[in-house]
């Protein structure tokens, strides 16, 4: 009776000793690689990680939209998530991921990546602040420069 248990333990063990190392590996491997290859029309395509703006999950697909071309891939938007490194991506709605580098502004509701506004669920809002530097401060200055970067006029705005 003592060895069916000890084989049990020792499945189990060995099971998530394997779990562990496979996570682990895709871990550093995130953390090597900095892109990943999509197979379109018999080729396959390298996306470097710093051209994506945004995943969206699409029907039974996922869109991958890079600085240059907009990809549908029939992968979910899950699948997406364990392909690209945590570091550099975020959840913010339960059909997007960002690039935590391509983010211009948010508020609340939203994250705008440039002039395009993407939806920020509320359940994501808090792990993105926590992902992101954020600096308070009371009164903003809009400075108007010329083309040679010379200070032209400076404006106190009320700030957040």
């Amino acid at each position: 009776m003592v060895s069916g248990s000890n084989t049990v333990v020792s499945r189990y063990f060995f099971t998530q000793l394997r779990s562990g190392f496979l996570i682990a590996l895709a871990c550093f491997k995130n953390k090597l690689m900095n892109s990943f290859f999509l197979k379109i029309e018999g080729k396959n395509k390298k996306i470097l990680f710093s051209e994506i703006l945004y995943v969206e999950a699409y029907k039974n697909y996922a869109r991958i939209q890079t600085s240059k071309t907009l990809f549908t891939v029939h992968y979910t938007l899950k699948q997406i998530e364990e392909s690209i490194p945590s570091t550099l991506f975020i959840k913010i709605h339960k059909s997007f991921i960002v690039a935590l580098d391509k983010i211009s502004e948010f508020d609340g509701k939203a994250v705008y990546i440039d002039k395009m506004k993407l939806p920020l669920s509320a359940q994501f809002a808090a792990i993105l602040r926590s992902k992101l530097n954020i600096v308070h401060c009371k009164q903003a200055t809009k400075l108007k420069v010329d083309k040679d970067g010379s200070l032209i006029s400076g404006e106190l705005n009320p700030g957040s």
